[in-house]
C-alpha cells in the first residue's frame, strides 16, 4: 500500500518528497505509516509503542522525540501542515488529506521490523561528551575478527551523526553474520550508546546493553567486551561504581586499549573528579597521538576546567589534521565564546553540522553573553511547549533555564533527568555554562545521586 499527502509519497520503508527520499530512521517511517494507514482515526500511545517497539520496554518520551522527528521531517518540506494532531494523555492522529493506492490497508499494527532496523530521534538539550571506542592494532583475543567489525570502529572514530548510523548498520551485519564474535556485540553497544550522544535516540538503552553482556560472555578475556559493558552501566544503568569496575577491568585485560579510556574520562567528568579524567585522557591521547577522537576528548576535559585557551589550541591541534571533524568545531565553539571570540564561535558551531535543536540553544547562549537575552527567551519558550506536548523529554530545557537564571525550573528539568536516566546528568557537575546550577545548595542533593541510578 502507498499514499499521497502534498507532495509526499509514502509507502512501508520509504517517505519520498517530490520524487527525493525524506532520510527518516526505520522506525519513523514506522510510526508515521501507522498513523497514515489508520487517518483519520485516534492512534493511541499504546498502540503505537506495541507495534513500533514490540517486546521492548521505551519510554514515552521516546515516542514524543519519534513524533517530534517526523513532524519536523515533514514541515521541512511540505510546510506547516498541520499533519500529525497530539491528543493529551491518549495519541497522536494523522489529519492531512490522503489518498491511497493499492490494495486496502490492513489496520492491524505493522509487523515488527527486522532486528537490522532501528531509529534515532531529536534530543533537544545541549550535546554531551560523546563516548565511543576506537579499535586499535594490537593483538585481539580473536585470531580473525570479522573484518566488518574494523569497518564499524573505523565509522566510529569519525564521531559524526551519519557515521554512527552506518558504524550501527555493520555491527548489526558483523553480529548476524558471525554470531559469536565478542568483538561485534561489543562493537554493537558502542554504537547503540553513541546514539543520544549525537543528538540521536537509540531504539532501546536495554538492547545496547544487552550485546555488551553477551560480548563478555563470548569472550571474558576481550578488553572491548568489558569497556563495552562499561559504558553500558554508565549511560543505561547510571551505575558509575558498576562502570568503572569494567573499564577498570578492561584496562587490566588490553593496557594499551583506547577504548576503555575513551569512557573513562566521561565517567569521572561526570563525577566531578576532573583532574583525574585530565590525566586518563592525556593517556589516551599519548597512547594515539594522531587520534581525532582523544584528541577531543583531552579538549573537551580541558574546556572542562575552564582552561579555555589550552582547549582551544587543542582543538585546533584535531582540526589541522580532520579539518571538518564535526565535535572538534563543536566544542572549538563553545570555547571560543568563552574567550569572548563570537563571530569564532558561531562560525565554528556552524561546521560542526550538528541537530538543529542543539546549535539553536547553543547560539541563544552566546547571544546572551554579548547581552542580547531575546533568543534564550525564546528557545526556552519554545522547549517548555514542546515538553507539555510530551515532544521532547522534560530534561531538554536545563542550559535554557540556566543560561535564564530560572533555577526552580531548571531543578526540575534536572530532577526529570535523573528519574529518565538522560543524557544531561553527564554534564551537570562539569559543563561550565551550568556553573550557577552548581552554586545552589540543592545541587548538594543532586550531587550525591549522580551515578547511583536514583
Amino acid at each position: 500500500m502507498t499514499y499521497e499527502f502534498g507532495g509526499f509519497r509514502l509507502d512501508s520503508t520509504v517517505l519520498q518528497y517530490d520524487g527525493a527520499v525524506v532520510p527518516l530512521t526505520p522506525k519513523a517511517v514506522d510510526t508515521l505509516f501507522l498513523l497514515v494507514s489508520r487517518a483519520p482515526e485516534l492512534v493511541t500511545k499504546d498502540e503505537i509503542m506495541k507495534a513500533i517497539w514490540p517486546d521492548t520496554f521505551v519510554v514515552e518520551s521516546s515516542l514524543a522525540r519519534n513524533i517530534s522527528a517526523i513532524r519536523k521531517a515533514l514541515e521541512d518540506r511540505g510546510g506547516p501542515g498541520p499533519y500529525i494532531e497530539t491528543i493529551p494523555k491518549r495519541g497522536y492522529r494523522f489529519v492531512a488529506a490522503v489518498n491511497a493506492e493499492g490494495p486496502p490497508p490492513v489496520l492491524e499494527a505493522p509487523a515488527p521490523p527486522p532486528a537490522s532496523r532501528r531509529w534515532v530521534g531529536f534530543v533537544a538539550a545541549g550535546l554531551m561528551l560523546v563516548a565511543v571506542g576506537v579499535w586499535l592494532m594490537w593483538p585481539a583475543p580473536e585470531p580473525e575478527p570479522d573484518p566488518a567489525a574494523l569497518i564499524g570502529r573505523y565509522l566510529l572514530y569519525k564521531a559524526t551523526p551519519a557515521d554512527a548510523q552506518r558504524a550501527l548498520d555493520t555491527f548489526e551485519q558483523a553480529a548476524a553474520s558471525q554470531p559469536k564474535s565478542a568483538a561485534a556485540h561489543a562493537g554493537l553497544a558502542e554504537a547503540l550508546l553513541l546514539l543520544p550522544h549525537l543528538a540521536l535516540e537509540m531504539d532501546s538503552p536495554a538492547r545496547a546493553k544487552q550485546a555488551a553482556e553477551t560480548a563478555v560472555k563470548l569472550d571474558a578475556r576481550l578488553g572491548a567486551a568489558h569497556a563495552a559493558l562499561g559504558a553500558a552501566r554508565m549511560m543505561v544503568d547510571m551505575d558509575f561504581r558498576g562502570a568503572e569496575q569494567s573499564l577498570n577491568r578492561a584496562l587490566e585485560l588490553e593496557p594499551r586499549s583506547i577504548t576503555p579510556m575513551i569512557y573513562l574520562p566521561r565517567l569521572l567528568s561526570a563525577e566531578g573528579r576532573l583532574e583525574e579524567a585530565l590525566k586518563v585522557a592525556q593517556r589516551a591521547t599519548d597512547l594515539d597521538p594522531v587520534s581525532p577522537l582523544t584528541g577531543v576528548q583531552l579538549g573537551v576535559v580541558l574546556y572542562q576546567q575552564r582552561k579555555f585557551d589550552e582547549a582551544a589550541r587543542q582543538f585546533r591541534s584535531v582540526l589541522d589534521r580532520e579539518r571538518n571533524y564535526t565535535l572538534a568545531h563543536y566544542y572549538l565553539g563553545l570555547t571560543s565564546g568563552f574567550l569572548g571570540r563570537f563571530e569564532e564561535a558561531l562560525a565554528h558551531l556552524d561546521r560542526s553540522e550538528l541537530h538543529p535543536g542543539v546549535l539553536r540553544t547553543d547560539r541563544a547562549w552566546l547571544s546572551l553573553l554579548q547581552g542580547d537575552r531575546a533568543p534564550a527567551e525564546a528557545v526556552y519558550q519554545d522547549l517548555m511547549e514542546a515538553v507539555k506536548r510530551r515532544d521532547i523529554a522534560a530534561s531538554a530545557p536545563i542550559l535554557a533555564a540556566v543560561m535564564l537564571g530560572r533555577m526552580d525550573e531548571a531543578f526540575a528539568a534536572v530532577e526529570a533527568a535523573l528519574r529518565d536516566r538522560a543524557p544531561e546528568v553527564f554534564t551537570l557537575r562539569c559543563d561550565p555554562r551550568l556553573a550557577p546550577l552548581r552554586q545552589d545548595p540543592r545541587f548538594h542533593d543532586v550531587e550525591r545521586r549522580i551515578g547511583t541510578g536514583r
